[in-house]
């Protein structure tokens, strides 16, 4: 998480790590044979699960196992919808700017594998109106969660379009591989084969200070090309699922984050 700092105390002498800004961790060093001492940083930035303990015959190891998370915030996300809040209804609210997506023609929610909606790929998708926080006029990632039930011709994810020439960026999949596209010709296509039935985790990256775009599938880059055309805002609504000239979505989604 932004803003997450960890910190370790002397080692074999025992010292320890007190106070520091919120969202920071401190880890304290273990003498021989005796524990560490652990103190979350002022602020309450985190929460803790953290053993440690010295090493009798040693100098000074200390052993560490820890569960840890930040309240810090990512002050450049844009948008978060993600199924896993047991969120089911005729909208979806994003949680991190309050954007309100509403459904059309009564796409499932279902609680199984965390909680995702399901869509027909023939009339079902989401739709939320312009707002700043959707607006991206230069460095951008998106991640999604994702899984498609047919391999055929154009499956939109998520855009912000409704003219194909003047397109913010547009997520969708293209037959067997993932296409990022942006104002008419911009972004990155890529990958084979992953459309088959099973979750994907996708995330695409555009750097605007290289015009570098990049696609990773489950986390493995599988392309990257230099895209020179610049990034345009508009104020067209977002899609979800689908995108103003009916490209469908047929499968799940679980989570978008832009």
């Amino acid at each position: 998480n932004a803003g997450a700092t960890i910190y370790y105390g002397a080692g074999a002498g025992g010292g320890t790590y007190s106070g520091g800004t919120a969202g920071s961790l401190g880890i304290g060093g273990a003498a021989l044979g005796s524990t560490g001492s652990v103190n979350t940083g002022a602020g309450g930035g985190g929460s803790s699960n953290i053993t440690g303990s010295g090493n009798s015959g040693g100098s000074g190891i200390v052993v560490v196992k820890y569960k840890y998370t930040s309240s810090a915030t990512d002050p450049d996300l844009r948008a978060y919808w993600d199924g896993n809040n047991g969120q089911s209804g005729s909208v979806w609210t994003d949680s991190a700017n309050g954007n309100i997506a509403t459904w059309y023609n009564s796409p499932t929610w279902t609680g199984s594998n965390g909680g995702y909606w399901l869509f027909n790929g023939s009339n079902q998708y989401g739709s939320a109106p312009d707002a700043t926080s959707l607006q991206v006029p230069g460095d951008m990632s998106f991640e999604t969660w994702c899984y498609s039930s047919i391999n055929d011709y154009y499956n939109t994810i998520f855009c912000k379009q409704t003219n194909p020439n003047a397109v913010n960026y547009e997520f969708r999949a293209q037959f067997d591989s993932m296409l990022y596209y942006y104002n008419g010709q911009g972004g990155v296509n890529g990958g084979s084969n992953i459309w088959t039935g099973a979750w994907r985790y996708i995330v695409v990256t555009r750097n605007s200070s290289n015009n570098i775009c990049k696609l990773y599938v489950n986390g493995t880059e599988v392309q990257s090309v230099t895209s020179n055309t610049p990034m345009t805002t508009n104020t067209d609504p977002v899609y979800i699922a689908n995108r103003a000239d009916s490209l469908y979505w047929n499968g799940g989604i679980a989570q978008i984050k832009l």
